[in-house]
């Protein structure tokens, strides 16, 4: 799930990879970048996660967290 959603945060950022770790706002994250993001998760995994999940916790484990809590264990397609 982590490997699928840090994907889906290259993507949006523009790098070749990230860690999971990472504090995604010393790459540019901003809000622009946030409604991006939550779009292609909602692509990629039919699942909405709330935009304010990104600022308190930026992770890409977070965001693999929310997907799962949202019961949802495979990106579509």
């Amino acid at each position: 799930m982590t490997s699928s959603s840090s994907e889906v945060y290259c993507a949006v950022l523009k790098v070749p990879t990230i860690d999971l770790r990472t504090d995604i706002f010393a790459l540019g994250f901003h809000s622009l970048a946030a409604l991006r993001l939550v779009s292609r998760l909602k692509s990629a995994f039919t699942v909405q996660v709330p935009i304010a999940e990104f600022f308190e916790d930026s992770s890409v484990t977070n965001a693999a967290r929310l997907i799962v809590a949202a019961g949802v264990d495979q990106p579509v397609g």
